[in-house]
């Protein structure tokens, strides 16, 4: 079974199934072009085009995020799924009074809780991801919201847990870390005679820990 959370393998499969290995690049190349795009539409409520075109493109194209599309795992779609939820979030709360009337499923609690199941989708795939549900429902209790603070919170949980849950159901175990893993490189199961999981990659599990590793100095 896939030694990673499996949200990203479901979320490219169809790419994958459509282009092979090209199609996870596709992926990450659609989900980065998405997150400056609606990085670009958030500064616009405040900036000139040019000016917002200008700071979204420094924003990802000056820090690490690109090399990251070739990096077929799933980091640019957990940059994604964060990035996706905080905007769905924030966007309400930025916009200006001036600016158009947002679709009713932005304007409010809707938006909050599909943040919130994206959130959940990115703490099962990087579990200290886990902090940054606490500023929606943070917010939420401060302007005294008692039940969107509780509904934002246990919505984030909730399917971070139904993820967890299919981890276990297909694989028998929790963590998706543990168990009988190995990373590859170069050379994979099952691409040649002779070549099987058990003399290939290279074996590491996070099930266990040795002491004398985590004190030797």
């Amino acid at each position: 079974y896939h030694g990673k959370a499996l949200a990203y393998g479901v979320a490219a499969a169809p790419f994958a199934r459509l282009f092979g290995l090209n199609g996870l690049l596709l992926f990450n190349v659609l989900l980065l072009w998405s997150v400056f795009y609606l990085g670009f539409r958030f500064l616009s409520l405040y900036l000139a085009p040019g000016a917002a075109f200008g700071w979204s493109l420094a924003f990802f194209g000056a820090s690490v995020a690109p090399l990251y599309v070739v990096w077929l795992t799933s980091e640019i779609f957990n940059l994604a799924l964060v990035f996706f939820a905080y905007w769905l979030w924030l966007y309400k709360e930025a916009q200006p009074a001036h600016a158009p009337a947002l679709p009713r499923w932005r304007s409010g609690w809707r938006a909050d809780l599909i943040a919130a199941a994206l959130l959940g989708i990115a703490i099962y795939s990087k579990p200290p991801n886990l902090v940054l549900l606490a500023p929606p429902v943070l917010l939420a209790l401060w302007r005294r919201r008692w039940g969107r603070s509780v509904a934002i919170g246990a919505t984030g949980a909730l399917v971070a847990l139904l993820a967890f849950g299919g981890t276990m159901a297909v694989s028998g175990e929790w963590n998706y870390q543990g168990g009988e893993r190995k990373s590859f490189y170069g050379s994979f199961p099952f691409d040649g005679p002779g070549a099987t999981f058990h003399n290939r990659g290279i074996a590491y599990a996070t099930d266990t820990l040795e002491g004398e590793v985590v004190l030797d100095a």
